[in-house]
């Protein structure tokens, strides 16, 4: 490594790597989905540790992947860090090795509180768990100020101001851990949506993260509102999908469907109402019109 840290972010680096360790030593909590896949595919507990500790199997590298994922506990924590103290692809490295000094030991909770293991945390482990902090990404100064616009008049005091940093926080924790708000497009568009969507609406929260999933897939990016409006269509064409295959569901008994080889596809209406209600608010209040 050339040259040398400056002594505010080798404080910054010390700091976030304090913080991860502790995050490791007072119980990382395993998901739902993760619990299922560590009970379906190993045996036991030791399984799992021999694998942690055997760099040549096979299975390691993705079930350190697994293991070693910040939640957004962690992320919120680091992100008054991370914005206040920009730090770059090699102070991501310094805090590896900070976190590597300290030996840490990482120990993970399976749902309903009781510990499930104890490994120690070695340099892949803590290399991937850094890795997708995204800890030398630098949120645009225009969304940052968007954001801090939509909240600002809702400071108060007591329990609402600290909820409101909190949800600051975590918003700005979901767009760096997103592919989000990198490109024009994306600014331009995040920036309209904390400029004119009314963040004290109580779909509010759940309309941001839809429109952050919306910004990370492939699409056009020319025109937001016509992009809105042909995502729309899609779901439209899956209701009326799902709407055909429960006509000739019920126009066709079982037997005449498995004779003619007829496969009907399978449809979550109600989601997809769900996701066209949310595309129709986004639009309304972004462009003061239905997606329609």
């Amino acid at each position: 490594m050339t040259g040398r840290t400056p002594t505010g972010k080798e404080a910054a680096c010390r700091e976030a790597a304090r913080r991860i360790v502790r995050y490791f030593a007072e119980g990382v909590p395993v998901t739902e989905k993760m619990h299922r896949y560590m009970e379906n595919t190993f045996a036991d507990l030791s399984t799992l540790e021999r694998i942690l500790a055997d760099s040549e199997h096979g299975e390691r590298a993705s079930l350190v992947s697994l293991l070693f994922s910040p939640d957004e506990a962690i992320r919120i924590e680091l992100e008054p860090l991370l914005e206040n103290t920009p730090l770059d692809e090699e102070e991501a490295r310094r805090i590896q090795d900070f976190v590597m000094e300290m030996r840490p030991r990482a120990l993970f909770v399976i749902p309903g509180g009781s510990p499930a293991l104890e490994v120690t945390v070695d340099p892949d482990a803590a290399a991937a768990f850094i890795e997708k902090l995204h800890v030398s990404r630098r949120l645009d100064p225009r969304v940052v100020n968007a954001i801090h616009a939509a909240f600002r008049h809702r400071e108060g005091g007591s329990e609402t101001e600290s909820d409101h940093k909190r949800t600051v926080l975590r918003i700005k924790a979901m767009i760096r851990q997103s592919r989000a708000g990198t490109t024009r497009f994306e600014i331009d568009a995040l920036s309209r949506f904390f400029t004119r969507f009314p963040m004290d609406a109580p779909e509010a929260f759940s309309s941001f993260s839809f429109f952050l999933d919306f910004l990370e897939a492939p699409g056009d990016e020319d025109d937001l509102y016509q992009s809105l409006r042909r995502r729309r269509d899609l779901y439209r064409k899956g209701l009326e999908k799902g709407a055909a295959a429960n006509r000739q569901m019920h126009e066709n008994n079982p037997e005449t469907r498995m004779l003619s080889g007829l496969r009907l596809p399978y449809v979550d209406a109600f989601d997809l109402m769900q996701k066209i209600d949310i595309l129709d608010r986004i639009c309304f209040w972004l462009f003061e019109t239905h997606g329609e």
